[in-house]
């Protein structure tokens, strides 16, 4: 008698699982630990958010560093204000861009040396300081990983 039994055997069968559940595991592990691929596209998002308030509060402040420079010595105009710094922080507490896209806070120190620039993007507080602004430079960011 011939034996002729075509399939798999139960041991075959058990290997294939195992082997589909270890492939699982990795899988579930790579999307969900903690240096998952989510976990990582989340702070991606954050980083997005965060570089993209950076740059609209940074061009805003560079318009009106030009903007005071263009009225005081192009157009002849004192401004009536006693330094470009208040200059700057009032347009920029203005500027419509800014205060649509995050909640920003701008503030002046008395002696009108220093500009603070506040924003929170998803609970997180960013600050930059602009130390002088008739220099014309980019504002500092100083609480944040960047």
């Amino acid at each position: 008698m011939k034996n002729n039994q075509k399939g798999i055997t139960l041991v075959a069968l058990v290997i294939t699982i195992i082997v589909l559940l270890i492939l699982a595991g990795v899988t579930i592990a790579a999307l969900s630990g903690e240096n998952g691929i989510l976990r990582r596209a989340s702070q991606s998002t954050v980083d997005t958010k965060v570089s993209q308030a950076k740059e609209v509060i940074t061009t805003s402040y560079n318009a009106a560093v030009a903007d005071y420079y263009n009225a005081k010595y192009v157009n002849g105009d004192t401004l009536g204000i006693s330094s470009a710094q208040n200059y700057v922080a009032r347009i920029m507490a203005a500027d419509t861009d800014i205060t649509d896209y995050a909640a920003v806070t701008i503030t002046v120190t008395p002696d009108n040396t220093t500009s603070t620039v506040k924003f929170t993007v998803d609970g997180v507080t960013y600050t930059g300081t602009i130390s002088d602004a008739t220099k014309g430079t980019n504002i500092a960011w100083t609480d944040d990983a960047e």
